[in-house]
């Protein structure tokens, strides 16, 4: 994706993982191969990271819900517990995107990092 800008490709990865975990495989996937950029390759990992994280509770509230669907018991709180996982998902990717696309993941070194001691040195 040569012709994108670095921000369209950030919010492409981010906007991929909320919607659905297989087209974030494709297309954060492609994006994280086929670029030379760090900024974009960080991205892609963190929104993996958190795309894992809540297919992980998605999963755990369907397999729930089958159960108390099996008991035959009130399924009030399941369908609650959904709709509170999906809240704090949305808020989520968003903060997460709109910090992506602002200050960048991970932009602050590290005092201690290899790199920044390099940098220190070239500056003295």
């Amino acid at each position: 994706m040569k012709g994108l800008s670095n921000k369209w490709q950030k919010l492409i990865v981010w906007l991929t993982g909320y919607v659905n975990i297989i087209a974030f495989v494709i297309a954060g996937g492609y994006l994280f191969k086929n670029t030379e950029h760090e900024e974009i390759k960080r991205s892609a990992k963190v929104a993996f990271i958190v795309t894992a994280i809540f297919t992980a509770i998605e999963a755990l509230c369907l397999f729930m819900s089958y159960c108390v669907y099996l008991a035959e018991s009130s399924t009030a709180w399941i369908s609650k517990t959904s709709w509170v996982v999906e809240l704090i998902k949305i808020v989520v990717f968003a903060v997460l995107l709109i910090v992506d696309l602002t200050v960048g993941l991970g932009s602050a070194k590290s005092v201690n990092s290899p790199k920044a001691e390099e940098e220190n040195s070239e500056k003295e």
